[in-house]
């Protein structure tokens, strides 16, 4: 199963993502790819002044202007790469890999759910 930028507008995150390891079958994989906060030190500059003036900018003139003056924000209030590895192995799904992209901007975070028995 794939989730791509979706989980960060869950209103609970962990009992959506404890919803989806549920769900697998015995073995299966969860890959999620998500906007990530814990940036390296070079590239949180450049993200934050992108993120809060290119990609509004941008929006306007392809879609909605709120909805991305909300993204910048919502990925701001998100978890970082570690939490969300450490929310995926607390709902059942191990082991974990977790890859960062783009100096941290973006994570994919893959986890298989190990019991043999569906809860």
């Amino acid at each position: 199963m794939t989730i791509a930028f979706g989980l960060r507008n869950l209103p609970d995150l962990e009992t959506g993502v404890r919803e989806l390891v549920r769900v697998l079958r015995p073995d299966g994989i969860l890959a999620v790819l998500e906007f990530t906060r814990g940036r390296t030190r070079w590239m949180e500059p450049l993200y934050r002044t992108w993120s809060r003036t290119a990609v509004p900018v941008l929006g306007r003139l392809l879609s909605w202007k709120s909805a991305y003056r909300y993204l910048p924000d919502s990925i701001e209030a998100y978890v970082t790469h570690e939490e969300l590895a450490r929310i995926l192995k607390r709902a059942g799904a191990l082991p974990v890999e977790n890859h960062t992209f783009t100096g941290g901007v973006c994570t994919l975070v893959i986890g298989r759910r190990t019991d043999r028995d569906p809860t």
